[in-house]
């Protein structure tokens, strides 16, 4: 899915980062890029959004648990020269499940290879779509708040722009933003007479919560 090619596109770009701090003896740096993109986009967003592609098919559900657990074993090895200690107890359960060591097998997160940055891995459509999908996201959240509804209250969402946009960034909208139900329509005013909400502009998408 484009989340999990923006996921791999994020991790790049942190290892590009890092490799750089190194070189430059910025230790804060390196310790600072990796920390934003465990928490900021590996747990924060990747995490919340995997857990929608786990209830697709099972094509969709292998391609996440797969992106799940590589990246966390990557990120292990990137983080290794900073919290040795973590890092080498974590690596022990997470490479078995990665598939990068048998069970059986005793051997050290020291001596495998440091992640190389490979630019031509980065997806840059896919991180547009996923910028889109969090821009989204965010406008929902505020247009309750503005509308000062709770922001677990499920209400419909009336949608137009794209169609593929639409499409796809639909069900992470309606986990993410707590809705009812994700209506794509080509003309918003027509089909929300009657409504009182505002409405949210992010690129080419236009949002209204459908209240009565």
């Amino acid at each position: 899915s484009y989340v999990d090619r923006w996921i791999m596109s994020a991790f790049e770009r942190t290892v590009d980062e890092v490799i750089r701090a190194y070189k430059d003896y910025r230790l804060d740096n390196a310790t600072n890029a990796i920390y934003s993109f465990v928490w900021n986009e590996y747990c924060d967003w990747y995490v919340e959004l995997a857990k929608v592609q786990l209830k697709g098919d099972e094509e969709a559900c292998r391609a996440t648990r797969h992106t799940l657990v590589t990246l966390l074993e990557a990120v292990l090895r990137l983080a290794h020269p900073i919290i040795p200690f973590i890092t080498e107890e974590l690596w022990q359960k997470v490479s078995v499940a990665a598939g990068v060591r048998r069970p059986d097998e005793e051997t050290s997160i020291m001596i495998q290879s440091y992640p190389v940055y490979r630019p031509e891995t980065i997806d840059e459509v896919a991180c547009q779509r996923m910028q889109l999908t969090k821009d989204a996201i965010d406008a929902i959240r505020n247009l309750k708040s503005e509308m000062k509804l709770a922001l677990n209250q499920k209400l419909p969402l009336l949608i137009s722009g794209p169609t593929d946009a639409c499409t796809a960034i639909a069900p992470y909208l309606q986990s993410l933003s707590r809705l009812e139900s994700v209506t794509h329509v080509e003309d918003l005013a027509a089909a929300a007479q009657g409504s009182v909400a505002p409405t949210a502009i992010v690129g080419p998408l236009k949002l209204m919560l459908k209240v009565e």
